[in-house]
């Protein structure tokens, strides 16, 4: 089905309920929204947009996003979310990738497009004048005046959207999905999350990455979706209080943030779920949380290629473990519905429970496979199956502990040593909001076991005595050639446009003078 029909049925069977709160808009009903996509698509459809046209969407959030994307559905036509953060060369290298035949830009943008090599003719700017952009660019109202566009006959396996990956491992890929991929993750996530008429989903990380996913089930639903562009504690709050918000989505690093600013006093208890993926959290700071917010935590862990639903750790999980099996607070959860999950040796053999080895998924909410990257697909795929590039272990409940990235695993003395388990142990100080360990190179051991830490900001600990503080911690928990053997303190670790700790990046100054990364 055509994703489109999505928005037309709740359209149908929730006319006057509220479906969009943000900026650019005071708030549309189900009714309203529908007939703006329907126009939105029309315009677009004038100007030679049609069913497998690729279109880049360059946004930071705002209601727009919203409706572009449906009216792209509707069309046919596949939506290509461009990261705001990155910079006009790194843009320049996804929208050749992608190809794209037109661009919806924000007003905001006018001298990052400027800077870019690569710029559409087909432009529609939002909010803003259309001065600096390409010379036939439009105002996004002007898509307004066509005639309702109607609903492209597709198939499951038409593309609907081209997304591309952080890089933190390498250059970005852009991951294939199409309407059948995108409906079949969008149930699973209406599924987990439990979402209703009722539900209202704040959305405050980029649309264009992990809270983006929460939209279509949220519409699925018949439920309310609040774009606010950005996020800081205390107007997270207050949105939370003013719009009874039930469900969020946050990178890990928004609740670290939120848990060391928050102070109390504040009215969540319309909050029934506080999802969070992405990357892992510390199991100290998930107990925190749960003591301060309550049992809504949900974790999921998912890719790109498998968005967010490969295991889910609910919420009652969350609160069960704590006192009880506080270790199942360092999973991942167990298996959702929609997908299967298999761990594999260097041979591809299946291990037993409690062994580590590669995570591989299948589902039908999987990528069919990457733009134009054929190489990468064969490298990513066995079989059917997902090669997720992480490892994991499976206990005998079925709980999925995810140890690292495959690249990430630190290799001293012969030993592996996989730096979450490292990190978990420094987290769980209370001076440390986050940390990264990483392997620097080594004449003797190969790689050296180096940690990063970032101090929580209401500390009272000098760089010295929490590098002691930590080396004692690890000293008491960690064997031996876990330890790190060097302890860095930084005011902040560097993170990707996404969020996550760019690893990466912390390496760069060791390695860069050797021809591998491996020692």
């Amino acid at each position: 089905m055509n994703l489109g029909h999505a928005l037309v049925r709740a359209a149908r069977h929730h006319p006057d309920a509220l479906a969009l709160v943000g900026r650019g808009t005071d708030g549309l009903t189900y009714a309203a929204l529908a007939d703006r996509v329907e126009r939105i698509a029309g315009g677009l459809a004038l100007r030679g947009i049609g069913r497998g046209d690729r279109v880049g969407v360059l946004l930071r959030n705002h209601a727009a996003f919203v409706e572009i994307t449906f009216a792209l559905y509707r069309l046919g036509a596949v939506v290509v979310p461009f990261n705001a953060m990155l910079t006009p060369g790194e843009h320049d290298e996804l929208f050749e990738d992608a190809d794209v035949a037109a661009l919806i830009v924000g007003g905001g943008f006018a001298d990052h497009c400027a800077a870019m090599s690569v710029r559409p003719d087909r432009c529609v700017v939002v909010d803003g004048p259309t001065d600096g952009f390409a010379a036939g660019a439009e105002p996004y109202g002007a898509l307004l005046d066509a005639s309702p566009a109607p609903v492209a006959d597709v198939d499951g396996e038409d593309l609907c959207a081209l997304m591309y990956t952080s890089g933190t491992t390498g250059r970005p890929k852009g991951v294939r999905h199409t309407h059948g991929t995108w409906l079949a993750t969008a149930l699973g996530l209406k599924d987990a999350l439990s979402l209703g008429a009722d539900d209202v989903t704040l959305h405050v990380a980029p649309l264009t990455h992990g809270s983006g996913f929460v939209l279509l089930p949220t519409v699925l639903a018949g439920g309310t979706n609040v774009v606010r562009d950005g996020f800081d504690p205390a107007s997270f709050l207050d949105a939370v209080e003013r719009r009874g918000v039930t469900n969020v989505f946050l990178a890990p690093t928004m609740v670290y943030k939120l848990l060391d600013e928050y102070d109390g006093g504040r009215d969540t208890s319309s909050l029934r779920a506080l999802y969070y993926a992405g990357s892992p959290m510390s199991a100290a700071r998930l107990a925190e949380g749960v003591e301060t917010f309550g049992p809504v935590f949900v974790q999921s862990y998912g890719q790109m290629e498998c968005p967010m639903l490969i295991t889910l750790l609910d919420a009652a999980t969350h609160e069960a473990s704590l006192g009880e099996r506080e270790e199942l607070l360092r999973s991942a959860g167990r298996e959702v519905d929609i997908a299967r999950v298999r761990i594999v040796d260097e041979n591809d053999d299946e291990v037993p429970p409690g062994t580590p080895g590669e995570i591989l998924v299948e589902g039908p909410h999987v990528t069919p496979g990457y733009w134009n990257r054929p190489e990468a697909d064969d490298e990513a795929f066995h079989d059917g199956w997902l090669r997720t590039g992480d490892v994991g272990r499976l206990d005998e409940d079925g709980y999925l502990f995810v140890l690292d990235r495959k690249k990430d695993m630190i290799i001293t003395g012969g030993m592996n040593v996989y730096p979450r388990e490292v990190e978990e142990v420094i987290v769980g100080h209370g001076a440390v909001s986050n940390a990264a360990v990483i392997g620097v190179p080594d004449d003797y051991w190969g790689e050296r076991v180096t940690a990063v830490v970032e101090p929580r900001p209401d500390g009272d600990l000098s760089p010295e005595a929490l590098v002691e503080a930590v080396e004692r911690r690890c000293g008491e928990e960690l064997a031996a050639f876990k330890r790190p053997k060097r302890v860095e303190v930084v005011d902040e670790l560097p993170r990707s446009p996404y969020g996550k700790v760019q690893k990466t990046a912390l390496r760069e100054e060791y390695w860069a003078d050797r021809d591998r990364n491996v020692n």
